[in-house]
């Protein structure tokens, strides 16, 4: 069987909770699961924690992406 693969956008301002119980749900479901951010190096969530994404955005290939699911926050919604 085919393992689901996501995508979980990573952007400055992201509410982290959100972010990491999101990865780690689908992960442990055993979905292929990459974190994406939209420049290189650590994004600052809401509450100043820092996350380190798998790779950008840009280099994902979304013909062989299922499932695109976002994290909320309010900060990360304005850019």
């Amino acid at each position: 069987m085919k393992r689901i693969k996501a995508v979980v956008p990573v952007v400055e301002g992201c509410e982290e909770i959100e972010t990491t119980c999101i990865l780690d749900t689908l992960r442990r479901a055993e979905w292929e699961v990459v974190a994406a951010g939209f420049r290189g190096g650590p994004v600052t969530a809401s509450r100043r924690t820092r996350l380190l994404p798998d790779c950008l955005w840009g280099e994902l290939d979304f013909e062989k992406v299922d499932l695109i699911a976002l994290p909320g926050g309010a900060v990360g919604t304005t850019g």
